[in-house]
């Protein structure tokens, strides 16, 4: 008989755990994400090909955090420009 509560207290404390780290997964995914705020405005132009040629897109990311404008579409061919804030 002992035998089975010490079964049943283990298995007991396996699931209390298991519930926990579950909660505690669920809880950080739904933390907000917080970036800092750039000290110089970032554009980013995106070309069609390695020959830099023919622009496809571009991304500014300005300094006061307002928000990331992008248009058309980001390639892995790219120059990057950085302007100083006032």
């Amino acid at each position: 008989m002992d035998r089975v509560k010490n079964n049943l207290k283990k298995r007991m404390l396996m699931t209390a755990l298991g519930l926990a780290m579950a909660l505690g997964v669920v809880t950080f995914n739904m933390a907000p994400n917080s970036y800092a705020c750039p000290t110089r405005m970032i554009e980013i132009t995106y070309y069609t090909d390695a020959t830099m040629t023919v622009e496809c897109g571009y991304k500014v990311i300005p300094c006061n955090c307002a928000g990331t404008v992008v248009t058309g579409r980001q390639t892995r061919f790219f120059t990057t420009e950085y302007d100083d804030c006032l």
